[in-house]
């Protein structure tokens, strides 16, 4: 199949690269910050509940992963027609 795709971070900002994201529409760049925010708030419950059902402190799995510098990428896939 063909496919087209986008991998961009959105998490930790040190890794974000604005110059590989596109500026049009205008409201894209704030929308990704926005979703970032909210994926870490549920990454952050995700990884506290698997921590404590485990039996462990509530950031074990967290620091395990990378911390507050774990790497989120965005992924946007294109699927044009098949030529």
């Amino acid at each position: 199949g063909w496919v087209d795709h986008l991998f961009h971070f959105v998490w930790p900002e040190s890794r974000i690269n604005l110059k590989f994201w596109p500026e049009k529409p205008e409201a894209y760049r704030t929308a990704n910050k926005e979703y970032a925010k909210h994926l870490l708030r549920i990454v952050d419950e995700m990884l506290s509940s698997l921590s404590l059902g485990l039996g462990l402190e509530e950031h074990t799995v967290k620091e395990a992963v990378g911390g507050d510098e774990l790497e989120m990428l965005l992924k946007i896939n294109y699927y044009p027609p098949c030529p």
